[in-house]
């Protein structure tokens, strides 16, 4: 599907140095949909490169990774850790 803004929430902010938090969660998409590049184009302007960002896709899998890539017209997240018990 697409990206949903009502989706995404900034948990909190470390300071510039550490970046900010941040948490997406859709019932719609799968992580290799939500990890493609520009899935977060709308909020282009409020992820910062190495922003950090914990991903529940549409299975339920939980994913921590970060913005990789970030150059005002292009954005990508990280791989992305796998979180399990």
């Amino acid at each position: 599907m697409a990206f949903d803004r009502d989706n995404l929430t900034r948990v909190g902010s470390g300071g510039i140095a550490a970046g900010s938090m941040w948490l997406y969660g859709s019932t719609d998409d799968a992580y290799a949909a939500i990890a493609g590049a520009d899935y977060f184009l709308d909020a282009i302007t409020e992820l910062d490169l190495y922003d950090f960002i914990l991903i529940k896709d549409s299975a339920n899998v939980q994913k921590l990774s970060y913005i990789k890539t970030n150059n005002g017209t292009t954005i990508t997240v990280a791989g992305g850790l796998t979180i399990t018990a």
